[in-house]
């Protein structure tokens, strides 16, 4: 079976979104689905229960994920050892990054340097698997969300710091608070965040343990895995959200308004990178992440 296909898969059960999965893997939504029809005609299942509005996992999906994240895994450290058996100096840069942090504004860093520094070549890593390339050596830098596992002789930087905020609809008689309490919202109807699989996002992992500590049980409505459905579920008034303010800004909604959460709750992006590497192509990629982290204070 092509890889390709094994990609697409995975990236289809994460998202649940043919239309996320097709932009992510640079195609379009007809080859994604050919594509799917033909593993599925090939192992003689379906794999997804379809609809208009989303794509629903099944038993066979379920079954069949673990393995193809494993393989695709594979595959990509696979990649990543023939690349540096194929590198012949250490001007070479290998960043990695998770395709989560989208909003934190990491691919227009990596390609503004990229345009100002063209004589050092770059080699780009998105994998939802980061901690395995941190921890394994096989990128140079790394951005990495707070909840990752790293290698401690990593040197790190905290690259963004984002908080919590509480999204409602623009009606709603909190909506004109200069900020919101855990006390003032407790007895609202949550639409949370979840991944494809229902794990909690974490966002939604630091409210909990914020609602934990100080042991207030909240109503939950809804765990939805993608912020645009959240953000216009609330739009229409069904219901409240907590995010992180980078997320909730980055798909802003008409009808809704964005409330600092209080007390303030804060997340860390972190770039990692190796100290042992003192090329003079990652002392000016290094410098440039510092100068740029400077900038934003």
């Amino acid at each position: 079976m092509d890889i390709q296909l094994l990609q697409e898969f995975v990236n289809l059960v994460e998202t649940c979104s043919f239309q996320e999965t097709a932009d992510q893997m640079h195609i379009s939504q007809s080859s994604l689905t050919k594509h799917v029809h033909k593993m599925e005609e090939e192992l003689d299942v379906s794999f997804f229960d379809r609809s208009t509005r989303a794509v629903k996992l099944n038993d066979f999906s379920r079954a069949f994920y673990p393995y193809a994240r494993e393989a695709v895994n594979a595959y990509e450290k696979g990649v990543v050892a023939i690349n540096d058996v194929k590198r012949k100096d250490n001007s070479e840069i290998r960043v990695a990054f998770a395709p989560s942090l989208g909003q934190y504004d990491i691919v227009e860093t990596i390609s503004n340097f990229s345009k100002q520094y063209p004589e050092y070549p770059l080699k780009l890593m998105e994998s939802y698997q980061i901690e395995h390339l941190v921890n394994e050596k096989r990128c140079d830098f790394a951005f990495m969300a707070e909840k990752e596992s790293f290698d401690s002789r990593m040197n790190q930087l905290i690259y963004k710091t984002d908080h919590l905020v509480v999204v409602l609809n623009e009606n709603h008689p909190l909506a004109k608070e200069p900020y919101l309490t855990l006390q003032q919202i407790k007895d609202e109807n949550f639409i949370l965040h979840a991944d494809p699989m229902g794990r909690m996002q974490p966002e939604t992992r630091k409210f909990m343990d914020v609602c934990q500590a100080e042991n207030v049980e909240i109503n939950v409505m809804a765990n939805v895995t993608f912020t645009s459905t959240i953000l216009k579920m609330i739009s229409k008034e069904q219901g409240i959200t907590v995010l992180f303010s980078y997320h909730a800004q980055q798909k802003e909604t008409p009808g809704t308004v964005m409330i600092d959460f209080h007390p303030l709750v804060t997340t860390n992006i972190y770039c990692m990178y190796q100290s042992k590497r003192k090329s003079k192509s990652h002392q000016a990629f290094l410098n440039y992440i510092v100068s740029k982290i400077a900038d934003e204070e």
